[in-house]
């Protein structure tokens, strides 16, 4: 269930590792891969010296090891992502949601995964009082093998399945069932956690990208094979019309990187991390950070072509409207795994969005002394509410500091952001919706948004954009790691915070005792 880190974290591993490297030599290449938000995708940004007041910041300190970190990430939704009905897409997580919430750990040592898994576990049983429920909703593109699998020999029921369907799809779930069954009746297309059909022994694996939360492309308890579609990268771009054939073994920086050599105008709603692959990460939904104004990837897909079960190639036309419906945040596996249940998907027409030659972006850090708990509460009231254009990120942070605090664990807190335009409608809308964070023009920076693209995945202003073109950087790095997701539909309180907070400071001593 833990698989190797190929990417997480962007500027903050950039940080930790750089620091640790001088001292205890250890190799890794980082700065490529922040949030995946969405989806996915992590964000990287600044850094100030924080406090261990509360129990959540000592729940850090127990992570094991001083490779190990760990991440909580604040999605904010509202703005096209609550405009989108529930039924639109499979991807279901529409109106109703303030944020999406993520608990991230990793680590370099495989003796601490038991710890460390651990941690993440309790985390979550930490924030059931506080997040969705009938069911718990979770993110499809941050999958969680803790909810439980398929049965080995492929005879999953139904109502097995349900258990984590109709937490990743809602009432969505019947639907995916019912096309399941009539296009894959034999389950061609599983895995671990695919939808079975109604009649319901190798596995196929399907891999676009090289990266995925729980190894579902490259482990399984059955035998399998894995068809690997990297060198299907063909991206054709119609500026014109405004669309782009996107070939599923393309990551999400080629894609960028030919859409920024055709239109300084025209930009695609994907993700954050340049070297996911397009394949899973469209089939599971794709968060953006601009999201908030246009959807998510998925909303954005126009057409596709397929292989189905019985070997024959389709479009959206000859597949029909409900097998169409089904691939576009019904399929994908992890974040960046194409492991679709419905078709082999080679290729999908997306379209492109229409933007300024100029957006905004910042990273804001606070230290807990800093108020932190009072932003975070007024954070939670006015992010799924500001202007579209905006899409304001938070993240709790932790890691093992090297030289400067004698290895301590180090908790930072931040605020990442951009914004769809220029940077004084940015300060007015700020200071209009969120005065208490403080911002001022100098925290600010202008660029275009291929810039931004190579600013959210870490890298120093002025990096060639063929940076993007390197899509195998990181795939010789050795960490583990475990997410889990959730969604939280009314903010939680300020006594609320801290009492989950004080929940945390004893687990703590629980676990010292």
């Amino acid at each position: 269930m833990i698989s190797p880190l190929h990417e997480f974290l962007g500027v903050w591993m950039k940080f930790t590792i750089e620091s640790q490297k001088k001292v205890n030599k250890l190799a890794f290449v980082a700065g490529i891969c922040p949030t995946v938000g969405v989806g996915g995708h992590f964000v990287g940004g600044g850094y100030g010296m924080m406090s261990r007041k509360f129990g959540i910041w000592k729940l850090f300190n127990q992570l094991v090891g001083e490779n190990s970190g760990a991440e909580v990430q604040f999605s904010p939704y509202g703005g096209k992502l609550s405009d989108i009905s529930e039924s639109e897409t499979p991807f279901p997580h529409r109106a109703g949601n303030i944020f999406m919430i993520e608990y991230a750990v990793y680590w370099g040592n495989i003796e601490n995964s038991q710890r460390n898994v651990a941690w993440s576990q309790k985390f979550y049983v930490y924030m059931v009082k506080y997040v969705s429920k009938s069911p718990r909703a979770t993110d499809f593109n941050y999958r969680d093998l803790d909810l439980d699998v398929n049965n080995v020999n492929g005879s999953t029921s139904y109502t097995q399945a349900r258990i984590w369907g109709e937490r990743y799809f809602k009432n969505n779930f019947d639907r995916l069932v019912q096309v399941k069954t009539k296009i894959d009746p034999t389950n061609f297309f599983r895995n671990e956690q695919s939808i079975p059909p109604l009649l319901s022994q190798v596995f196929n694996l399907i891999r676009s990208g090289g990266h995925d939360y729980e190894g579902l492309s490259h482990i399984s308890e059955t035998p399998f094979f894995i068809i690997d579609l990297r060198n299907l990268r063909s991206i054709s771009i119609d500026t014109q019309n405004k669309t782009a054939w996107i070939q599923a073994g393309a990551t999400l920086g080629e894609v960028y990187y030919r859409i920024a050599q055709k239109s300084k105008n025209l930009a695609v709603v994907s993700g954050v991390c340049p070297t996911v692959g397009v394949g899973g990460h469209f089939s599971g939904g794709g968060y953006d950070m601009m999201s908030r104004k246009f959807g998510i990837a998925a909303d954005n897909i126009i057409d596709a072509k397929l292989i189905d079960a019985n070997g024959r190639i389709k479009d959206r036309e000859s597949t029909g409207e409900d097998h169409f419906w089904a691939i576009k945040g019904g399929g994908g596996t992890s974040v960046l795994f194409k492991k679709i249940y419905f078709g082999l998907i080679i290729s999908w027409k997306v379209k492109l969005v229409d933007i300024p030659e100029k957006v905004t972006v910042f990273n804001v850090t606070r230290r807990l002394e800093q108020n932190v708990t009072q932003l975070v509460y007024k954070w939670q009231h006015i992010a799924n509410k500001v202007d579209d254009n905006l899409l304001l990120r938070m993240f709790l942070r932790s890691n093992i500091e090297f030289p400067f605090r004698h290895g301590q664990r180090i908790v930072h807190t931040f605020f990442t952001t951009m914004f769809v335009g220029g940077v004084d409608e940015l300060l007015h809308e700020m200071q209009k919706s969120f005065p208490e964070l403080g911002l001022v023009k100098e925290d600010c920076i202008e660029m275009s948004w291929i810039e931004s693209v190579l600013f959210f995945a870490g890298f120093p202003r002025g990096t060639s954009l063929d940076v993007l073109l390197d899509w195998n950087s990181t795939t010789n790095q050795e960490y583990y790691f475990k997410g889990k997701s959730d969604y939280v539909q009314h903010p939680i309180s300020i006594n609320g915070l801290e009492g989950i907070w004080k929940q945390l400071k004893i687990g703590e001593s629980e676990d010292k005792n």
